[in-house]
């Protein structure tokens, strides 16, 4: 599948994989040079031990990816930024045999066997020459990757995604995914995040585009990112909505400046009416492709491409994540486990013969989230809520966002989209207030302003002003703190633990919040 795709690319010399501020790898060269460091790997390693990958876009990231799955052994990929006591957790629970990191020191401490880039390069040039037998490549049930979650709810929990979880990545029609033979495309995502496995194989591996690294020093300064866009002009992004967000704030992102742009594929967040009517308003003839994953799910589950004209007609404040992929099957449940009828909200559960294999050493976790059916094929409790219409489904919030408030049944989402529809808002996260007897009695909004001149005050009473005409009184959030900045994690989406902690740190009690109230 991957490696046979990759054995293919690297048939013709000339054809460049990845471009690395510059420096380039061609298809033949990532084959070669992942041969050699899979032969180290083989001699030195026990068998099917994970290893540790700590680093950015570096060539040679891919090189070891590769190298992992030629040597029938799994890859944990961390960034240089994660915090130390965070990657030490990860180290020790995934039962990592060797660290690999590029321009870091993370780790440095740690007794597991460690290697640089410049170790790295040594082992190719040793060995070169050997010959890697295809037998010593990854099996289809084989775990090819250990993806580390957020871990917003307590320690991160590992997805187990095995080679064989990447089938419906090859099996989805073009329509879902960005990219094509020789296509420039922008390298935007961490390999933390699993939206790398789309750009690493489908998109490089199977149809031959050619990667550009976009280094992390430069995803949250829209100057340094735009310089870079400018300079590469891609042919096809795909970014989460945080990142096209903060990219329509730079004036150059528009068809004039990027008159290569044929697509943007949006995955990871929620895309609002608002953020794709200003994207055409910038780029009326490119694609836009919407897509829903996780990492659970490995791949793009279910996706929706739209055109300007497409998008026109959608007469929804929400816009449709589409349809399922057709190797998936995606059902609609309550919370008796029961189909829901068109236009209602139910949990979106996922059917597939190729789902991931659970959380690394969590079976409770693992037996409450995944279930087979009779017929073999998994499936995958996804806790977000959908409603479909007309075949199409549309997100609805997540069910573990369901509060009550004076009885009334509240979705958190609910309120944040209305809030971030407010031309005001840039990014908007909802966190509920608890009384003393875990009743929740009132929320508060913490939001970043697209318009900082105004005042605290000025900008709180337009705020509320504006929600009276969308929402019901109780759901208007009783506080509105209003932010320079949301911090961010290693994906790219708002950091909502970090949000939740300082929620907490702030309320001090409910007098504290009942006095600040406007």
């Amino acid at each position: 599948m991957i490696l046979e795709a990759l054995k293919k690319q690297a048939q013709t010399d000339h054809i460049c994989a990845v471009d690395e501020k510059g420096k380039m790898l061609s298809f033949r060269d990532l084959h070669r040079r992942s041969d050699a460091l899979a032969s180290y790997f083989l001699d030195r390693l026990p068998p099917k031990a994970p290893v540790l990958l700590i680093g950015d876009k570096e060539n040679d990231m891919l090189t070891c990816l590769f190298a992992c799955m030629k040597s029938g052994r799994a890859y944990v990929p961390l960034t240089v930024t994660i915090p130390e006591k965070r990657a030490a957790f990860i180290a020790d629970d995934s039962d990592a045999a060797l660290i690999i990191a590029f321009h870091t020191d993370l780790l440095s401490s740690s007794k597991l066997p460690r290697l640089s880039e410049e170790d790295v390069g040594d082992i190719i040039r040793r060995y070169k020459d050997t010959v890697l037998e295809e037998s010593s490549w990854i099996r289809y049930d084989d775990m090819m990757a250990l993806l580390y979650t957020s871990g917003s709810t307590g320690s991160p929990k590992g997805v187990i995604n095995c080679l064989g979880d990447l089938e419906n990545l090859f099996l989805a029609p073009e329509k879902y995914y960005i990219g094509g033979p020789g296509m420039r495309v922008m390298n935007n995502f961490s390999y933390m995040f699993s939206a790398h496995m789309q750009h690493v194989y489908r998109t490089m591996t199977l149809m031959g585009s050619v990667m550009y690294a976009v280094p992390g020093s430069i995803q949250k300064d829209v100057r340094k990112l735009m310089d870079y866009y400018l300079e590469i002009r891609p042919d096809y992004l795909g970014v989460i909505a945080t990142t096209c967000a903060m990219l329509l704030t730079d004036s150059r992102f528009n068809e004039k400046e990027m008159p290569d742009l044929k697509g943007v594929a949006l995955a990871g967040e929620v895309c609002s009416r608002k953020l794709i009517e200003s994207l055409f308003q910038r780029f009326p003839d490119i694609t836009v492709r919407i897509q829903y994953a996780s990492t659970e799910l490995t791949t793009v589950a279910v996706g929706n491409s739209i055109t300007k004209e497409e998008f026109d007609l959608i007469e929804t404040e929400v816009i449709p994540i589409g349809k399922p992929v057709p190797s998936i099957e995606v059902k609609l449940w309550d919370e008796e486990g029961r189909e829901v009828p068109d236009g209602e909200k139910g949990e979106l559960i996922v059917l597939s013969e190729r789902l991931c294999d659970g959380y690394w050493k969590q079976e409770d976790q693992t037996s409450q989230s995944f279930f087979t059916l009779p017929d073999g094929r998994r499936g995958f409790r996804t806790r977000d809520l959908m409603v479909r219409r007309d075949g199409l489904l549309y997100y609805a919030g997540r069910l573990d966002n369901r509060i009550k408030i004076g009885g009334n049944r509240v979705e958190l989402e609910e309120v944040e989209s209305a809030i971030s529809s407010l031309p005001l808002i840039h990014q908007c996260v909802v966190r509920p207030v608890h009384g003393h007897d875990d009743r929740v009695i009132s929320l508060v909004a913490y939001v970043t302003q697209t318009d900082s001149l105004k005042s605290h005050l000025e900008s709180v009473i337009t705020i509320k002003k504006s929600l009276k005409e969308i929402l019901p009184s109780y759901m208007i959030p009783q506080k509105i703190v209003i932010l320079t900045e949301f911090k961010t994690n290693t994906s790219g989406k708002i950091d909502r633990a970090a949000v939740r902690m300082y929620h907490e740190e702030q309320m001090n009690g409910v007098k504290l919040l009942e006095s600040q109230q406007l």
